[in-house]
Order: structure tokens, then C-alpha cells, then sequence
């Protein structure tokens, strides 16, 4: 999969979780940075690989994972459609 899109205070590499989401995303790819993202849910890891740096990281799925509230995208939405 490709980001389409970008999420208030999630960099890129890391994984956004939070109320009415069906699931994070697994091989995820930020072209930005790089990271392709793999996520085991048993083992509660994250797998990624930079493919510009080469660099490997593996991560406990806690780390990885940054909470977002829906009320934060519909204040975000919001505010770019009033540019």
C-alpha cells in the first residue's frame, strides 16, 4: 500500500491506532522516509526496513504506535476546508 494521506503528529514510520479504525495497516510505505512497514499482531512487533538507508529496526508494537482520536482528523478536515 501507498500513504495517501498523513495524520496530525504521526511522523512518518511510525503507526496510527485509535477509535474507528478497522486495524493498523500492514506493509505500509512512506515514500518520504522510506520505512516499509511490516506488523506482526501475535508477537505485538513491528517490522521495518529503510529502503533508502538500508537500515532495519524491529519494535515492540507499543512503541511503534501513536494514539489518534477522531475528533483530532475532523478538526484537521475541517480546518483545510476552509483554506
Amino acid at each position: 500500500h501507498t500513504i495517501t494521506f498523513t495524520l496530525p503528529n504521526v511522523i512518518p514510520g511510525a503507526l496510527a491506532q485509535g477509535r474507528g479504525w478497522l486495524d493498523i495497516d500492514t506493509g505500509a510505505y512512506h515514500p518520504k522516509s522510506g520505512w516499509l512497514t511490516g506488523v506482526d499482531m501475535t508477537n505485538q512487533r513491528v517490522y521495518q526496513i529503510n529502503v533508502f538507508q538500508g537500515g532495519k529496526r524491529v519494535l515492540p508494537l507499543a512503541e511503534a504506535v501513536i494514539q489518534i482520536e477522531p475528533e483530532q482528523i475532523l478538526a484537521r478536515r475541517r480546518q483545510l476546508l476552509q483554506l
